[in-house]
């Protein structure tokens, strides 16, 4: 049987949402992502393709830390650990950052 996915503390999601936030304002990933999206003109197929992965690339070393895979997955899994702390202001940034930046 496969073991449940990881879990997030309060501050963990806090921590994870204050690197995330200071990335994901960068001048330089904003002009990347940018550039991505519209790159894939509102194609879902190649949003998924570009700026799904570009994102993994800023972010998938925090979302390792916290015991997920450096990937897609990992990601979305980490996504959904952190809905045990909606309501959280930082929590739900963050979350609105990084679901803003894979549309």
């Amino acid at each position: 049987m496969a073991a449940p996915p990881p879990t997030v503390t309060l501050e963990q999601a806090q921590a994870f949402a204050d690197k995330v936030t200071l990335i994901m304002a960068a001048d330089d990933t904003k002009a990347e992502l940018a550039t991505k999206k519209a790159a894939a003109g509102g194609d879902l197929m190649k949003l998924m393709m570009t700026v799904i992965p570009f994102v993994i690339t800023k972010i998938g070393d925090d979302v390792a830390a916290l015991g997920f895979p450096k990937d897609q997955m990992g990601m979305m899994m980490l996504m959904g650990a952190m809905k045990a702390h909606k309501g959280d202001p930082k929590v739900d940034g963050v979350t609105a950052t990084i679901m803003a930046a894979i549309k």
